[in-house]
């Protein structure tokens, strides 16, 4: 065999060698490959404030510790979700709070959040709904079941353009919230719609269980007149 040739070939052997360890042994993006790596790191993706990000590092670091020492308790997830949120890195929060769904199936606040991170931040509207479903059906017999069905309500209605599907959520939020704010929600909300009846109807309830409304009051009185 000539040397020029036996030259190419260990020239050749040397590169997928070379190949070879650059794939195995140089160490890989964790974020690419561990998307909860992220939800560890601190890292601002928007415009912000040196106050701001120094107060949020801080939270960010206590939660950290938190969450490395009790690993089971939803709280730090929470927290460290809401920090990524706020400097910017979405999907970093989305996993966070996916993993508080996965360890308390039964809780509505990380569903909540993920419904709003879905509808006004990912613009991901197909993942915000499920999401709003989970966070209504485990809030039942509690305040804040209002508040997502609110939410809700809105979504449809701005998001997805569905005035069927958005009437229809108000007025189930109605059923199992009847006293509640959601009563005036619907009176401004078909007052809008020019059905001036059943904005009555909704005003002259909310009235009942909140007397002392003087805004539902002067709208009702505008509607009366």
């Amino acid at each position: 065999m000539k040397k020029k040739t036996v030259n190419v070939i260990l020239t050749i052997i040397l590169l997928i060698v070379v190949v070879f360890a650059v794939y195995y042994f140089i160490p890989k993006n964790s974020t690419t490959d561990d998307p909860m790596a992220a939800v560890f790191k601190f890292e601002v993706m928007k415009e912000m404030e040196d106050w701001e990000i120094q107060k949020y590092s801080e939270t960010f670091n206590n939660a950290v510790t938190f969450t490395q020492s009790n690993p089971d308790q939803m709280d730090g997830w929470m927290t460290l979700g809401a920090v990524q949120k706020q400097i910017g890195n979405y999907k970093a929060a989305e996993t966070a709070w996916l993993y508080v769904n996965e360890i308390r199936p039964l809780n509505s606040t990380s569903f909540g959040n993920l419904a709003d991170l879905y509808a006004n931040f990912l613009k991901e509207y197909d993942k915000a709904e499920p999401m709003y479903r989970r966070a209504i059906e485990n809030s039942m017999n509690e305040d804040k079941n209002r508040l997502f069905y609110r939410n809700f309500f809105y979504f449809c209605k701005d998001y997805l353009n569905d005035e069927t599907k958005a009437e229809s959520i108000l007025l189930e939020g109605i059923e199992k919230n009847p006293k509640s704010d959601l009563l005036a929600l619907a009176g401004s909300y078909y007052q809008e719609k020019g059905d001036n009846d059943k904005a009555i109807e909704y005003y002259r309830k909310y009235l009942e269980v909140n007397p002392e409304s003087e805004s539902v009051q002067r709208e009702l009185n505008a509607l009366t007149k």
